[in-house]
């Protein structure tokens, strides 16, 4: 049967490909619905954009048409159309990411870098709670390029992997060793006072916090090492892909967890309103998968799209799957996040075990409740 949703994408992908003048934030892909916490919401499954090779390449070559849209609208220095430009191409590349035969695509991982390159160039990557960027993400993705390596081995799960001598942690969360994990703690322990040093300064400020929360809520004590992984514990991170604050929310799922996100104010930046909706949002994951492996693989990934593979995986298999049986079906960047978040827990739990010194801790999280009625500036 035809399909409206990829014949609308294809007649935008010859309009944009013939013009060359694509409009300001011009898209091929309708915006994705958010994940949304509602039993019935939870039953949905997306459905996949399949594009064939010829429509792929057309939706590339429009993207390079579109950076330079960019580029030139930066220069005649008008944001508001670069933010609206660079808001279509997140959503063509992410239509592009859903074609797994691009995954080893060395066209395809061109333009992404070139995609990223432009808009940490333009948004900048300064790590600091005074910044609206984060470098977590250029450190998150030179972490799975070191991991991405091991791809080649012929099996990169095999337990083979020795923990350090550290004290066994009681987690419900498991804390599975292997080879990727074991890539993981080395690439952390890497160059600690550019990254390892800076989330344990900001895990004295917001870690109390985080962890009242969780116990509120019934999450796992150990999920709060996710918001490192995130953002570097960073309130203020934005992604290229639009996903904001400590725990990276895009907007829709944000208000779908009761956060504002507005002209006026956006909650996603919020510390302790992001971290109550991150906890109901991780249990409605675990609820949907019951592990939370998969739960954590599908804070990164598409709900619907991961629970496809997982029941095709137990088809094949017989049993109930789990985050390794389905590793290699997934994308690259979600398949070495629960690698990522086991080595952080570890490292950060144990740091004396990993030689990780003792660092200056940040300020305590206090303030005040001050009511504001009608408008204030608070500019100074």
């Amino acid at each position: 049967m035809p399909n409206p949703i990829r014949n609308c994408i294809l007649a935008s992908i010859c309009l944009v490909f013939l013009a060359s003048t694509p409009a300001s934030g011009q898209s091929l892909v309708a915006e994705g619905e958010a994940f949304v916490p509602d039993s019935t919401r939870l039953q949905m499954i997306d459905e996949p954009i399949v594009l064939a090779e010829r429509e792929a390449n057309l939706v590339i070559a429009s993207i390079y048409g579109v950076l330079q849209q960019i580029i030139e609208s930066e220069t005649l220095q008008t944001p508001d159309r670069v933010d609206a430009l660079f808001d279509g191409v997140v959503r063509d590349l992410d239509v592009l990411a859903q074609q797994s035969y691009l995954h080893d695509d060395a066209r395809y991982r061109e333009l992404y870098r070139s995609v990223v390159t432009e808009y940490e160039r333009y948004y900048g990557t300064v790590d600091g709670l005074t910044q609206a960027n984060g470098e977590i993400f250029a450190y998150r993705n030179k972490m799975f390029d070191t991991l991405n390596a091991l791809d080649e081995d012929n099996d990169p799960l095999l337990e083979d992997a020795a923990l350090p001598d550290i004290p066994a942690m009681v987690t419900t969360v498991p804390m599975t060793m292997n080879r990727l994990v074991q890539s993981s703690l080395t690439f952390l322990q890497r160059e600690p006072e550019r990254h390892l040093n800076h989330w344990f300064a900001r895990a004295e400020t917001y870690m109390p916090m985080i962890e009242r929360i969780f116990a509120e809520e019934g999450v796992p004590d150990e999920l709060k090492y996710l918001a490192m992984v995130e953002s570097g514990l960073n309130p203020r991170a934005r992604s290229w892909a639009r996903a904001v604050g400590m725990w990276q929310f895009i907007a829709a799922t944000g208000k779908a967890y009761g956060l504002q996100v507005n002209g006026w104010v956006d909650e996603r930046m919020d510390p302790e309103k992001s971290t109550r909706a991150a906890a109901r949002h991780l249990k409605d994951l675990h609820a949907m998968f019951g592990d939370w492996h998969l739960a954590l693989a599908g804070y990164n990934y598409s709900p619907g799209k991961l629970r496809r593979k997982v029941r095709n995986a137990e088809r094949r298999l017989g049993r109930k799957a789990t985050f390794w049986d389905i590793y290699t079906e997934i994308p690259r960047e979600t398949r070495n996040y629960v690698p990522m978040f086991i080595a952080t827990s570890l490292i950060v739990s144990h740091p004396e075990r990993f030689d990780v010194k003792p660092v200056e801790p940040g300020p305590t999280f206090a303030f005040h409740r001050v009511p504001v009625y009608g408008s204030h500036s608070l500019q100074k």
